[in-house]
């Protein structure tokens, strides 16, 4: 992947560049005035701007960059810049093919900002967002000896910066189904595109691991509210009758007793958490050592299968915690009531129901 560009002569200093005015009969006759509602890349970059005076100081910007990093010898062998000449030709100015070379820079830049905005529509929903992204543009170049060079990763990473951000407000209006299957397909997407590019290139495509990264944790974040949604919604549904009391004998069982011990983070120091979200038994215990050290040999088979992540097809799955929707929810509900706070990880493992 491009991360720095620089378009350039050879041999700058001996190049020599001619204006050509053309007539508007005569862009008429090449097809350059065919359709005139056609908007130019820099139409496309007003419009994000939208402010005159703040272009036309970008642009003085700019041109005082280039001029302030020309080299020695280019400024004092030049009329116009030592003030000796300021009426000589623009094309006989020693200056002069460092500033086209720089406009030329500018101009890719721009039109590569341009498509990276026009392809992702979400960038143009917030106006004032998109002007500071505009302007942010110009903090992406560089002037060495009077050449311009553009850091596209620079560039990329605020457009994406932004872009999460944007997201993030749809995201938070979206219905959640909606959002998650936007994020599925934008995942499978982003995978796609990894494999294309390792097809062809050998270097690391930058701007599609952060994405990823943002997609995953917005996935994950929104599969939790869902979560959260769901026992909620339990816990209003109205009681057949308020005047009897809810069974509560499953607050006798082993499932309960050890699970409520994980709500409360009780069980945390005898495991670790790997990356993927799962829990490991540290190598110091066992499962009738912790059930020894917490007063009950009795809840070893719970320990261990919810520690060791037992599936339920397996013996003793049922022992496991993590695979109870009804009896974590019934936890997380006791925990509330009696204003216990709830370990994170232990309501990140809710399953889906």
């Amino acid at each position: 992947m491009i991360e720095t560009f620089h378009i350039g002569f050879n041999d700058i200093a001996k190049e020599k560049i001619y204006k050509l005015e053309l007539s508007e009969e005569q862009k008429e006759a090449l097809g350059f005035n065919k359709n005139k509602n056609d908007k130019t890349i820099w139409d496309y970059f007003d419009n994000y701007l939208n402010d005159k005076k703040l272009k036309e100081y970008l642009n003085t910007e700019f041109t005082k960059a280039i001029n302030k990093t020309l080299p020695k010898e280019v400024k004092e062998g030049c009329l116009y810049c030592t003030g000796n000449d300021e009426n000589i030709k623009e094309e006989d100015r020693k200056c002069y093919n460092y500033h086209v070379e720089g406009q030329m820079n500018e101009f890719f830049a721009v039109w590569w900002f341009v498509n990276i905005v026009e392809n992702n529509k979400q960038l143009l929903s917030d106006k004032e967002a998109l002007k500071k992204l505009s302007i942010k543009l110009y903090e992406c170049f560089l002037f060495k000896d009077g050449r311009v060079f553009f850091d596209l990763r620079k560039l990329t990473m605020y457009c994406l910066e932004q872009g999460f951000l944007t997201l993030s407000k749809i995201f938070a209006k979206n219905d959640k189904i909606n959002s998650l299957e936007i994020i599925n397909q934008a995942i499978e997407n982003l995978d796609s595109e990894y494999l294309s590019i390792k097809m062809f290139e050998k270097t690391e495509p930058y701007h599609i691991e952060p994405q990823k990264m943002f997609f995953e944790s917005k996935r994950k974040s929104i599969k939790e509210q869902l979560k959260i949604d769901r026992l909620k919604s339990k816990q209003n549904q109205p009681q057949q009758n308020d005047s009897i009391k809810t069974d509560e004998k499953y607050k006798t069982q082993y499932l309960f007793k050890v699970g409520l011990l994980f709500a409360k983070g009780k069980l945390n120091k005898y495991f670790t958490v790997n990356s993927k979200n799962i829990t490991v038994m540290n190598s110091e215990y066992t499962a009738p050592k912790i059930a020894k050290e917490l007063g009950n040999n009795s809840y070893n088979k719970y320990i261990l299968s919810s520690i060791n992540n037992y599936t339920t097809d397996k013996e003793n799955g049922n022992k496991n915690i993590f695979n109870s929707f009804d009896m974590m929810t019934k936890i997380i509900s006791h925990c509330e009531v009696n204003n216990i706070p709830v370990d994170a990880y232990f309501k990140s493992r809710l399953p889906i129901e």
